[in-house]
């Protein structure tokens, strides 16, 4: 007699198909029928995924990392131009939002536009709103996916180190995202993967974008995790506990940037995580009981384990 969790686990078994992203052409067989693949609960939900200008370039165009010192200088492209063309693209679409756009709206109300952008100001969401945002909201789309305009900057090479963050902290700046990586001694040119520059922030599929993520999550040297020493720590949001999970499975090593704060023995990581979009939440949580046999026990000891036995880069 099946018990509910084990009836559920078949169906979601015999509604996967083996629609793998594989890292540089590498066929990697998933246990048990793509066990590790996320689950959305009619396969037959998912659509092709259309390239649009935002999108980041596909088939034979495919980038899939992007040297730390090639990023740094992108950011500065963005937003202040290359010689003779001033400002950046970035910058410019920046100047035209209004302070009512729904990119400053937060739940306890709107937050000040920047008086003039700058590299420090640049987080994730900014570059998420900018792949995504369209022409006069008629459904065309304005900005173009910096490895379309700048490919010279981008690699189709897999990356040696993967990033966990928080899409609000700055990319940019003395204490940005990047020079946390550099404080924690990774060369220059080490090559990354970090997610808003390489998922399609066009597409709307959690299927694909949890599936895209996993391989370099899983398959990466090494995954650095950046506490970003605000109230909100990193390891509460659903994404990277997504990113840590998958790291745990393959029973590999995390290197951690800065300081988690530390949470009470038996805490509930899976149960408390938070998700800045609503409804990425559902697919996430069901992904991780899937990975790890439907048993939320075992997901918050394996996170709790990942964390404890990182290897800590910078105090």
């Amino acid at each position: 007699m099946f018990l509910e969790t084990d009836l559920r686990y078949a169906i979601l078994l015999l509604q996967t198909c083996c629609n793998c992203h594989n890292l540089e052409g590498t066929v990697y067989i998933r246990c048990n029928q793509c066990l590790l693949r996320p689950l959305e609960s009619n396969i037959n939900s998912e659509v092709p995924v259309v390239e649009v200008p935002g999108s980041p370039p596909k088939g034979d165009a495919t980038v899939r990392s992007i040297s730390l010192q090639n990023l740094e200088n992108l950011l500065k492209i963005l937003v202040d131009g290359e010689e003779g063309v001033s400002p950046g693209p970035l910058k410019t679409w920046y100047r035209g939002l209004d302070d009512r756009d729904n990119f400053f709206k937060y739940t306890d109300g709107y937050r000040p536009k920047e008086q003039e952008l700058s590299v420090e100001h640049v987080t994730s969401h900014l570059v998420a709103a900018y792949l995504k945002a369209e022409k006069d909201g008629k459904g065309g789309y304005k900005n173009k996916h910096p490895a379309k305009t700048q490919s010279r900057l981008f690699s189709d090479r897999r990356a040696k180190a993967v990033v966990t963050y928080q899409w609000k902290q700055s990319l940019g700046g003395k204490k940005g995202l990047l020079q946390m990586i550099r404080d924690a001694g990774i060369s220059p040119d080490t090559e990354l993967w970090i997610d808003v520059w390489f998922i399609d922030q066009n597409c709307r599929n959690i299927t694909t974008e949890l599936a895209i993520s996993q391989e370099y999550y899983r398959l990466c040297d090494l995954h650095l995790i950046a506490a970003s020493g605000d109230d909100a720590d990193v390891l509460d949001r659903a994404w990277c506990l997504w990113e840590a999970a998958l790291r745990a499975y393959e029973k590999r090593k995390s290197q951690i940037m800065g300081k988690l704060k530390v949470k009470e023995a038996g805490y509930g990581f899976l149960e408390k995580m938070d998700v800045y979009d609503p409804s990425d939440k559902e697919s996430i949580y069901y992904g991780l009981r899937r990975v790890f046999n439907f048993d939320n026990s075992i997901i918050n000891q394996k996170i709790a384990d990942q964390v404890a036995n990182a290897e800590l880069l910078v105090n």
